[in-house]
């Protein structure tokens, strides 16, 4: 009896993944865009990427004078490094691997929701549901590192929870792969600190000292060459950006603590207001106003935060773990430059959030639905799950798909075109 229930599971899963394989390959060879991003940070990453490819270091080869740059981190570019020596120096082929990247992503967040949340019917609806986000796939066929990062951050998150903590960590291989993920996702973004931050207070609220004082050991060794050269080059790193009170406009100085407030109350207003809820359910373009925003944003931007709060209250492992990594991320994200706003800040987490939103949900309607009905229904999940999958489909992946599609064939204006005609 367990041994046919256990191939049953298999079955499903098997099923599960071949789907996703097949929708992503059919989803993203339709809406792939083959023209050059116009944001500026991506000629940067493959300029970088270049000059680590032919031999020059980490150096602005685009100056005359080639000095060293210390402005973005190397993950991302020593990856564009491997791809344009091991196939060619085209942007295609770069692109396609953050496609790549992005479907590996998805298949880690199946398997972290499926050790999470202890269903594989929720794994695969999240999963599907990510497949079908604007901003995932936008950015997935742009030379940027939100992807590169989302994939080796969900890759330290699924070492994390397989790894057995009663094992000696001589022989716990999964703990020094980990070590050396968490490390590289720091060398693509460093927003990466949320994932350290997130594993430290884990281990230390189960008091496994031993891998904690590791983990931060180890990451001390790893990571402070890159900000030592940074110091060494020009003494301007992130840290330095934050502090400034607009790091395009250095002449206004620094922050004080009026600014700083000033800075978490605009912030907490737009994620709350506009990233979230674009993030995870709008394919509309953020109007940005200087007038106040409206009270039905506050609302729907509260409702859910609230379903994705109890979300997090609701999930049977590692709540802990979930909790501190979405808190450490928005936590960072609230100290940003108020000049740095937009969607793409959210993309790493954009799946983490909407298996919250979706487990919230469910879990609400699994209340609602014992309260209504004495007796729950064994397939009441897997029913719920096929109406949410059903319904963000056609009303949201409709619309997502349409839109990218749209921006794959269309063409630069004519200012643009003028300028790579020049170019060429």
């Amino acid at each position: 009896m367990i041994k046919s229930i256990t191939h049953k599971k298999y079955i499903i899963k098997v099923i599960y993944i071949l789907i996703l394989t097949l929708g992503f390959i059919k989803i993203y060879s339709s809406i792939f865009d083959q023209k050059i991003s116009l944001i500026g940070d991506n000629a940067s990453y493959y300029i970088l990427g270049h000059s680590i490819a032919n031999g020059y270091g980490y150096t602005n080869i685009q100056h005359l004078e080639r000095e060293a740059h210390y402005h973005y981190p190397p993950g991302y570019p020593l990856l564009i490094a491997g791809i344009t020596t091991l196939f060619s120096n085209e942007i295609i082929p770069i692109k396609i691997f953050n496609g790549i990247l992005l479907f590996g992503a998805i298949l880690l967040l199946f398997f972290i929701i499926k050790l999470i949340s202890k269903n594989i019917h929720i794994a695969f609806a999240v999963c599907f549901i990510s497949m079908l986000n604007y901003h995932l796939l936008e950015y997935s066929t742009i030379m940027m590192s939100e992807i590169p990062f989302q994939f080796f951050s969900f890759l330290s998150l699924w070492l994390f929870l397989k790894i057995n903590f009663s094992l000696s960590i001589s022989k716990n291989w999964k703990f020094w792969v980990l070590l050396i993920c968490l490390s590289f996702s720091f060398y693509i973004r460093s927003i990466a600190l949320a994932l350290l931050v997130s594993f430290t207070f884990f281990l230390l609220i189960k008091k496994h000292w031993k891998y904690l004082f590791n983990l931060n050991a180890g990451f001390l060794l790893l990571y402070p060459p890159w900000m030592l050269r940074n110091r060494s080059v020009s003494g301007n790193t992130y840290i330095s950006q934050l502090l400034l009170k607009n790091p395009y406009q250095p002449e206004l100085g620094s922050i004080g603590i009026t600014d700083l407030v000033d800075r978490v109350l605009l912030n907490f207003e737009r994620y709350i207001t506009k990233e979230i809820p674009s993030g995870l359910l709008q394919v509309k373009d953020i109007m940005y106003e200087e007038s106040s925003t409206i009270k039905t944003e506050w609302l729907i931007g509260l409702l859910i935060l609230t379903i994705i709060v109890f979300g997090i209250y609701k999930l049977p492992n590692f709540r802990i773990l979930i909790l501190s990594y979405v808190v450490a991320f928005l936590s960072i994200l609230m100290l940003w430059p108020s000049v740095w706003y937009g969607t793409r800040f959210l993309v790493p987490i954009i799946p983490l959030l909407i298996f919250l939103f979706v487990f919230g949900i469910i879990q609400f309607l699994i209340w609602l639905n014992s309260k209504l009905f004495s007796k729950s229904s064994q397939d009441f999940v897997a029913i719920t799950v096929t109406l949410i999958i059903g319904f963000w489909s056609f009303v949201y992946g409709d619309e997502s798909i349409t839109k990218l599609k749209e921006q794959a064939q269309g063409v630069y204006t004519n200012n643009y075109q003028n300028y790579f005609a020049l170019a060429d």
